[in-house]
């Protein structure tokens, strides 16, 4: 379960971890108009370094 972890370094997650971020990363690109309010109010920020 990925809830309530961080993207610091990739292998810190297992290769199923990773694949469930990027079908939601997908999932959130396909559905925009439903996940629009998810974050109103917070501060999200990356960082690369």
């Amino acid at each position: 379960m990925l809830t309530g972890r961080h993207l610091i370094e990739p292998g810190d997650f297992t290769l199923e971890e990773l694949e469930e971020l990027f079908r939601l990363a997908e999932d959130i690109e396909a559905n925009r108009d439903r996940v629009r309010d998810y974050c109103r109010g917070k501060v999200l920020a990356t960082l690369f370094f």
